[in-house]
Order: structure tokens, then C-alpha cells, then sequence
């Protein structure tokens, strides 16, 4: 089956909901999401001043832990399938960081 544009970003909105809560549950359930990112990016080897482009970055989740990795010479880049995600990321980074 193919899915027109419009309903493949409505799948990913559901899915994306769906996984928040279910994050959501483990936290609650105490399971330490927050090592998933973190080991994962150990294991990429990254060094300072790569390049990472993550697909599918929804959030960022992972952002802290590339750019610890990458530091402030490396670059990031973020694709994700719905805007929506994305300009929700860069919200609660303005949040975290005072610009809004």
C-alpha cells in the first residue's frame, strides 16, 4: 500500500504521540530512558567537530548527547518527517536557554 504525503505525516503524528506516552509509562514504571541516547552515541565513536545528520530526530532527544560528543566545532543536523516535532524541539531549547 502506498500512502499519499498527507496521510504518511498523520501516521507519523499518531506514532509520535503514542511513543510520547509510552515514554512517558516507562518513567513512570522507572525505566531509565534517558541511558537509551546516551549509550547509543558512545557506541557511534563520535569526536569532536563531526557531522551527524539524524533522521527521524522527532524531538531531539538525542541532541545533548550528539552535541556533547561533537562539541561546538561539530554539526548537527535534524530531519524529521513532520514540522511539528521539529518546532517543538526548537521551542524547548529557546525555553531552556532563555530566548523566548
Amino acid at each position: 500500500m502506498v500512502r499519499s504525503t498527507i496521510e504518511t505525516r498523520d501516521l507519523c503524528r499518531q506514532r509520535a504521540m503514542e511513543y510520547d506516552q509510552a515514554v512517558q509509562v516507562y518513567r513512570l514504571f522507572g525505566v531509565r530512558v534517558a541511558r537509551y541516547p546516551r549509550d547509543t552515541v558512545f557506541e557511534l565513536q563520535l569526536k569532536p567537530a563531526d557531522t551527524v545528520i539524524e533522521l527521524g530526530c522527532g524531538t531531539g532527544p538525542n541532541f545533548w548527547c550528539i552535541q556533547h560528543a561533537i562539541g561546538p566545532t561539530g554539526t548537527l543536523v535534524a530531519v524529521h518527517l513532520t514540522d511539528a516535532r521539529l518546532r517543538s524541539r526548537r521551542r524547548a531549547q529557546h525555553e531552556r536557554i532563555g530566548e523566548r
